[in-house]
């Protein structure tokens, strides 16, 4: 892996250099049963608000922590009261999962490790069901099924678990992707196992069943196709990748054997940083990832995905994103421009980084909604209906 962060400032170089390091989680990884182990699902307060509390907790209602979707400060998942109904069914327990692209290519396949263990197969001959919750309770997508089944798992009978329920038992792996207190990530080699296995089935499905799949050398991958889009002005920078001779894509709109597919055989990927530059993830050692950040923050599961697909990665501002949270800023909005920096890396003049204050695109940006626009125009209008009438009443002189 290498870094170019030549383009960047302070404090955010400091931040991301020290994420240059080493990303390989050492030892072993476990596994521990608990005997009359509750699942609990995402929490719903009431009807329309859930919590993020959720997970496994043993007979003495304790909470195993290895069952939160990620580890302490970011935890994800905690216990809950509840009167849990009773299954004689032995379970194993395969997390927490959330429905956004960047969790699914990453947090979904953390657990999964153990599936492949001789243990596992024993107990699942015996009839142990592979168990798991979601956030606000939701059926898993269908882009989640599909890569599940590219790891070469039969996941149509698996359980998703909605109600409080004591199991006869519930197995919880170690997870092979963590969370340390400073946000870095580490994976262990079984994480990259899982990752391969599923590049490995994906190249196999293609030319088994002759898929007139294109493989473009150079991709810009866009978020302007997105109904919800946060990213304001991306259409600027996907038409600046395009003249250059970027192929540009809209991932939801391809299968998830396309995508990874696509990964897999270009040469020089450029993405804005979040879930859609996690594709990373299934690209070539050696590939070349261009980064475009949205905010001052760093993404710490970026890290440990350019680490494991061992990238040659520049990061590049391409931001003004004055609404971002400071507290989220990984939240949004977005505003993205051609800066200064994307000018330089791309070899074009300074014009092209037009101040965003002089452009109409960052004023609808600032602008929260169309109320509030409305309101500044009539707001406009009669302090201008006011200056005029002012102005007329002073050229009028008193009659002679």
């Amino acid at each position: 892996m290498h870094y170019d962060l030549s383009y960047l400032k302070e404090p955010i170089y400091s931040d991301i250099n020290k994420q240059a390091g080493n990303h390989v989680l050492q030892g072993t990884l476990s596994v521990t049963t608990y005997e009359n182990g509750c699942i609990l699902p995402c929490l719903q307060r009431n009807q329309i608000e859930y919590d993020y509390s959720g997970g496994v907790t043993d007979a003495e209602h304790l909470f195993v922590e290895s069952s939160a979707l990620h580890e302490m400060p970011c935890k994800v998942g905690g216990p809950y009261p509840a009167s849990c109904k009773k299954s004689d069914q032995s379970v194993i327990y395969i997390g927490f999962l959330l429905p956004e692209w960047g969790n699914v290519i990453t947090d979904s396949l953390k657990k999964l490790w153990f599936l492949h263990t001789p243990e596992a197969k024993s107990m699942i001959l015996k009839g142990a069901q592979i168990a798991y919750v979601t956030f606000e309770n939701r059926p898993v997508s269908q882009y989640q099924l599909e890569l599940w089944e590219l790891g070469g798992y039969d996941c149509g009978k698996w359980l998703h678990v909605t109600t409080p329920t004591q199991f006869k038992n519930v197995t919880v792996p170690d997870n092979s992707l963590i969370a340390l207190p400073d946000d870095t990530r580490l994976f262990h080699s079984f994480f990259a196992d899982e990752i391969s296995r599923i590049k490995a089935n994906v190249d196999k499905h293609v030319r088994e069943a002759g898929l007139p799949l294109p493989t473009p050398h150079d991709i810009y991958l866009t978020r302007t196709r997105l109904k919800h889009n946060k990213d304001y002005n991306e259409i600027q920078i996907e038409r600046l990748f395009e003249q250059r001779g970027y192929q540009v894509i809209a991932p939801e709109k391809l299968s998830v054997t396309a995508q990874i597919w696509l990964m897999m055989n270009c040469n020089n990927m450029v993405a804005t940083e979040g879930s859609i530059s996690h594709n990373a993830i299934f690209m070539s050692p050696k590939s070349k990832l261009v980064i475009l950040q949205k905010a001052n923050y760093m993404n710490g599961y970026q890290h440990v995905i350019n680490a494991m697909a061992d990238l040659d990665v520049t990061y590049i501002p391409a931001h003004h994103s004055t609404r971002a949270s400071k507290d989220m800023p990984w939240a949004g909005p977005f505003y993205l421009y051609v800066t200064p920096e994307l000018s330089r890396w791309c070899g074009i003049c300074a014009p092209h980084s037009i101040s965003p204050s002089l452009k109409p695109s960052y004023w609808k940006y600032r602008v929260k909604n169309i109320g509030f626009l409305l309101r500044i125009k009539l707001w406009l209008y009669l302090i201008v209906r006011k200056c005029i009438k002012y102005r007329r009443n002073n050229q009028t002189g008193p009659a002679d």
